[in-house]
């Protein structure tokens, strides 16, 4: 077993303390400091999905709990599911937080986080994430 390597477009890593270019990490830092214990919750997500022995069958099972979901109609060039979607929580009337993201299509197991949202009843806005899975597939994926 092993976990997924978890990044923000364009390419920065979890842990990092770069952030001052980071658009994803400081809309989620916003969010957070409104909704701090659906924030809380997603990182703890994020961090199960990473661990090294439990990571892929996590991921699994968030899937199968519709907390990860994949998006099939949302990048309209898209022929195959390309985009998906951490919802924390599942479902709430106060509001959800989605996490759209992508996965490398040369890097087994990473996991790219391309934007993010608190959603309550309006449409989920996923043109800036297809816009830039895209990017990162174009400029940015490519094995080190």
């Amino acid at each position: 077993m092993a976990g997924y390597q978890v990044i923000f477009y364009p390419e920065y890593e979890l842990e990092s303390e770069n952030t001052d270019h980071d658009p994803v990490r400081k809309k989620l830092r916003k969010i957070g400091r409104k909704h701090r214990k659906k924030h809380d919750r997603l990182v703890e997500v994020i961090k199960s999905i990473q661990n090294e022995e439990t990571g892929l069958a996590r991921y699994e099972e968030y899937l199968k709990q519709e907390i990860v979901k994949p998006l099939p109609h949302s990048c309209s060039n898209s022929k195959n599911i390309s985009l998906f979607e951490f919802r924390v929580p599942k479902v709430s009337i106060s509001g959800v937080i989605r996490v759209y993201f992508c996965l490398s299509k040369k890097i087994k197991n990473k996991l790219v986080i391309l934007d993010v949202e608190y959603k309550t009843i309006t449409a989920s806005k996923t043109a800036t994430a297809c816009e830039r899975r895209e990017e990162y597939w174009r400029i940015y994926d490519k094995p080190r």
